[in-house]
Formats: structure tokens, sequence, C-alpha cells
């Protein structure tokens, strides 16, 4: 299921959102004071609501709640394809929240 919000990128750098399965990785690039939209799964909302939650992202239009019911081998399989399209192998494993922390990880750098 996705959904699609708007979000404005508030901190002084860069953010990516990793986009959802075949799109570009540039297509998730929000620079600072941008608002951009975005249609997200039950994973992205979760990565969503982590930027939220640290300040360094606002939701301008939607809601996270509807796009994060998903069953947890949806989620496992949609973490790991996010993981991949950002160049990230995944360890067979690892949970959602292990994959996340390694994107984050990988997002920084």
């Amino acid at each position: 299921m996705k959904t699609r919000v708007t979000i404005r990128n508030i901190a002084a750098c860069n953010i990516i959102i990793p986009p959802l399965q075949g799109k570009s990785s540039l297509e998730g690039l929000i620079k600072p004071q941008e608002e951009k939209f975005f249609d997200i799964n039950h994973v992205t909302a979760k990565y969503i609501q982590r930027l939220i939650d640290a300040g360094d992202i606002v939701l301008v239009v939607g809601d996270l709640e509807s796009a994060k019911i998903q069953s947890k081998d949806e989620e496992i399989d949609e973490a790991r394809e996010r993981a991949k399209s950002v160049g990230i192998e995944v360890d067979g494993r690892w949970s959602v929240e292990r994959i996340y922390q390694e994107i984050d990880k990988k997002m920084e750098d």
C-alpha cells in the first residue's frame, strides 16, 4: 500500500529519502528548506518518522500512520529492497531495524 506525503527539509544539509523500487536515488534528494512529495509505503513511513523525530524534516501534507500498516514479511522484503537500492548488501539475519540503521549509516557517508 502506498501513501502520498509532502515533507520539508528543515535541516542545514541535503537529505535523501530512499526511493521506492524502480526509482532513481536522486528522486529522493531534498535540499535544505525544500518541500517535496513522495509516494511512500510502510517502510519509508518509518524512515521518515525517524527523520521527523530527529528534527530534520517536517510533514507538510499526508498521514504516515496509514502507510505503516503491512505484514512483517512484506516489511522485511521491502527493507531489503530499499537497502539494495542504495548499495547495501543485506545479511539475511538482519532485522528491519538493523537494515535501517545500515541505510542511515550509508546516507551519512
